[in-house]
């Protein structure tokens, strides 16, 4: 199995379940809140940082948009760790994921869009290829658990 670099300026991917491909999925994880609010940032990590996408402090639910590119060549997928940003533990990874289902074509010109929102529920995401409008499909590779 190929590990892939991603090109990130504010980009996130998906999150599915264990041994599934879906197109929307409730991530395995709770939200950390103060009433309506999250008390926590919400992102990805990048080969050099976290990049929060749902910040702290958002009135639940809420949702943020971002888009993605291939840094190689023929990419037929892309993988991420989503991570969750607590003030008492530092940076927790929530999992890694892949994203699949699009044409394979020259560095950066696969672009993905995806949909990323927090409810009381838990996180959820979608993402989906701009020049072609298809729903990406979502594998969970592991999930870490709370603790």
């Amino acid at each position: 199995m190929t590990l892939y670099k991603l090109v990130v300026s504010c980009f996130i991917l998906i999150i599915t379940s264990s041994c599934m491909s879906l197109y929307r999925y409730q991530a395995d994880t709770v939200v950390n809140l103060k009433g309506n609010i999250l008390n926590e940032d919400i992102g990805i990590n990048t080969i050099s940082s976290f990049v929060p996408i749902i910040k702290k402090g958002c009135k639940l639910p809420c949702m943020e948009s971002r888009t993605f590119s291939t840094a190689d060549d023929h990419m037929d997928s892309m993988i991420i760790t989503l991570d969750r940003a607590s003030t008492d533990k530092g940076i927790v990874p929530i999992g890694k994921y892949k994203i699949t289902g699009f044409e394979s074509k020259k560095r950066t010109k696969v672009r993905i869009t995806v949909m990323f929102w927090a409810d009381k529920k838990g996180i959820w995401l979608t993402a989906k290829d701009i020049a072609t409008g298809n729903r990406l499909h979502i594998t969970k590779l592991w999930y870490m658990f709370p603790g």
